[in-house]
């Protein structure tokens, strides 16, 4: 098995069909039986072509000072061509699979949710990160204030999508504003930029990281949203029967998030600005 797999952040791309789910089964010794050679290390895998990248690799070296001892950082470069501005690739659960049997004790970039296989288990949260509603009309303060026959943009499949469509779905047909999706945050962003749509639900670290951690300056300005939008949180992935390692790394992360390092590094690598919400309290 090559470096070249990698793991999808979404729930939705580690729930296998059937067919994959028995090729799966056929690896689970491998998966069950490997043996740590590391010492008292372990190995943190990290998705080279993703926005978090360069962060995830500050924090796995923060990770191993805080708990005293050796972390390797492995860098899986996917196959698939890259997403700008993007943390998800699509690869199969059986590619997953095989890649945290033979590679990575855990592995950055998985939404804290459930519907994950049981081999599966996820951190405690290293990001939670707010979905807001941004708009380039510095005329608007709410989303009442955009007009009806504009549209509203959005990230499909995203926490905040989610919760756009319920509110639209729970106003009368009548005054309802249009949502129009897209598959990218980079094109979400260019049909932002270029009035295609008049707001945007986006995750806050992709709009940070967009403008290299001043989304006023490059003249994106935040609305109130008269629904709730969920945030989304983020965590390594572990093998389940690691459970031991998913509470050294809990542990660490919240030592990190306590002493203000998390939002250190956060700044540090664009995800998070001066107005950001302190990870002390989004990881409450």
């Amino acid at each position: 098995m090559t470096a070249r797999l990698t793991a999808a952040l979404a729930a939705t791309l580690l729930m296998a069909a059937p067919t994959q789910a028995q090729n799966v089964e056929g690896f689970r010794p491998l998966f069950e039986d490997r043996l740590h050679q590391q010492g008292d290390g372990f190995s943190l895998c990290v998705n080279t072509l993703s926005m978090t990248a360069d962060f995830e690799r500050a924090l796995a070296q923060a990770i191993g000072d805080i708990l005293l001892t050796d972390v390797k950082i492995i860098d899986i470069e996917p196959a698939a061509p890259p997403r700008p501005l993007d943390t998800a690739l699509p690869y199969t659960a059986e590619q997953i699979y095989i890649l945290m049997a033979e590679q990575c004790d855990g592995f950055f970039g998985f939404t804290v949710a459930a519907g994950y296989p049981d081999w599966l288990t996820i951190s405690y949260p290293y990001l939670v990160g707010n979905q807001i509603l941004v708009t380039r009309d510095q005329a608007y303060n709410k989303l009442e204030d955009v007009p009806r026959d504009r549209p509203i943009g959005s990230r499909f499949g995203t926490d905040g999508d989610a919760s756009l469509i319920t509110y639209l779905q729970s106003l009368p047909e009548s005054a309802r504003w249009k949502r129009f999706g897209y598959g990218e945050n980079k094109l979400l962003l260019d049909r932002l930029n270029d009035g295609t749509v008049a707001a945007a639900v986006i995750w806050e670290p992709t709009l940070q990281f967009a403008t290299s951690g001043d989304p006023k300056a490059a003249g994106y300005k935040q609305l109130e949203a008269p629904f709730k939008i969920t945030s989304t949180q983020v965590g390594i992935g572990i093998r389940t029967i690691d459970s031991y390692l998913k509470e050294e790394l809990g542990d660490a992360i919240k030592a990190l998030i306590a002493d203000g390092t998390m939002d250190t590094l956060l700044k540090e690598h664009h995800l998070a600005g001066d107005s950001s919400t302190p990870q002390t309290e989004l990881s409450r």
